[in-house]
C-alpha cells in the first residue's frame, strides 16, 4: 500500500494578504521499495508505506519554509501554507529504511496541484 498524503496549502507563506490566487496544493506519495529481491510480472512487489517520514520544504537557496511529518494511513498529516513559487522537498532519514530520497525540486502553481513521489530505499537486493 502506498501512502498518499494531500497537503492542502492554505495561505501564502511570508506574503501579505490572503490572495487565494497565489496558493496551490502539494500531493506527496511516500513509500519504501523494493520489498522483495526479485519482482516478477505474476508476483509484483508493491512498495510499502513509511510509518513516519519527516520532510523539509525549502526555497532553492536552502532557506527552510516548513517541516512536515507524514504518518502512514493518515491522509490529513501535514497541512501548511505555501505561496506559488519554486521549492525543494528534502526527505529526512526514516526508521526502518536504509536510504533517503534525493531532494526534489518542484513548483507550486497558483490554483494548481503539484504531485511528488518520494521513495525510500529498503536495502533489499
Amino acid at each position: 500500500m502506498i501512502v498518499a498524503v494531500m497537503l492542502t496549502l492554505l495561505t501564502g507563506c511570508g506574503q501579505a494578504g490572503g490572495d487565494s490566487a497565489a496558493r496551490g496544493r502539494l500531493a506527496v506519495v511516500v513509500a519504501a521499495a523494493p520489498t522483495c529481491p526479485v519482482e516478477q510480472l505474476s508476483e509484483p512487489c508493491d512498495p510499502r508505506p513509511v510509518n513516519a517520514a519527516s520532510l523539509l520544504v525549502e526555497r532553492p537557496n536552502g532557506d527552510r519554509v516548513l517541516e512536515l511529518t507524514v504518518h502512514a494511513g493518515r491522509a490529513d498529516s501535514g497541512s501548511a501554507g505555501l505561496a506559488a513559487g519554486r521549492y525543494q522537498l528534502v526527505a529526512q532519514k526514516a526508521n526502518g529504511v536504509l536510504g533517503t530520497p534525493a531532494p526534489v525540486a518542484f513548483t507550486i502553481h497558483a490554483g494548481g496541484v503539484t504531485r511528488l513521489t518520494l521513495t525510500y530505499d529498503t536495502g533489499i537486493r
